[in-house]
């Protein structure tokens, strides 16, 4: 006798490391294999080789970019630069602002470094309008409440 039901969905593992590698959202991905979210879902709670394909993937599209943005950096790109600092080593664009006149008294945040950059590298990046500056977490908390 015949079990009632609907067949198991097959879903390629290959397939889904590439999908979750290329970016593709859960829905995106429902979407692209065709299967109801009520399966994605249940095969990402109950199926561990499912979960792992979906975090392989996702890390190694992570990975692609991240090696792009490295090799662009390394290889001179300014730009490619400035955004690997800002993000990864915590770096922050110095802005100038002149003010005349009394603003209600005087505000001063002291910044603290973690790391010691060169001299050429913050020559190079100081033209540009970086520091080497880091913002501590207690200057980051005094922003927030300030606003």
């Amino acid at each position: 006798m015949a079990t009632a039901g609907r067949k198991p969905v097959q879903i390629d593992e290959k397939e889904l490391i590439a999908l979750a590698a290329q970016g593709l959202t859960d829905r995106e991905i429902i979407d692209y294999l065709n299967i109801s979210t009520t399966t994605f879902y249940k095969n990402k709670r109950q199926n561990a080789k499912f979960t792992q394909a979906l975090a392989h993937g996702r890390a190694r599209g992570s990975a692609a970019i991240a090696n792009k943005l490295y090799n662009k950096a390394n290889g001179g790109d300014l730009e490619a630069m400035k955004f690997y600092l800002e993000r990864k080593c915590g770096w922050v664009r110095q802005e100038n602002l002149h003010h005349e006149g009394d603003i209600g008294g005087k505000h001063e945040h002291k910044h603290t470094l973690d790391h010691e950059a060169g001299p050429l590298l913050q020559e190079i990046l100081s033209g540009f309008g970086f520091t080497a500056e880091r913002k501590s977490a207690m200057d980051a908390d005094e922003g927030d409440s300030e606003a």
